[in-house]
């Protein structure tokens, strides 16, 4: 599924279609790669912002997808 999302371009669709084409995509990975949770509970006190770095990586790799398949 990856690999099919480093394929989608945007091609002769309009910017909001493809960007809805990669959400499907993107919605589809994080159903099968979900966030762990923490055995012991502690996550809800953790202090060291370990989900905000994850979040802001899973960002960043989007909006890497979006803008490598939008045409020039």
């Amino acid at each position: 599924m990856k690999e099919d999302l480093k394929n989608v371009t945007q091609g002769n669709s309009s910017v909001s279609e493809y960007y809805s084409k990669l959400k499907r995509f993107w919605d589809n990975i994080e159903e099968l790669d979900e966030i762990p949770n923490c055995d012991y509970g502690v996550m809800i006190d953790c202090t060291c912002s370990m989900l905000k770095k994850l979040h802001t990586i899973i960002v960043r790799d989007k909006v890497m997808d979006f803008h490598m398949g939008l045409n020039e």
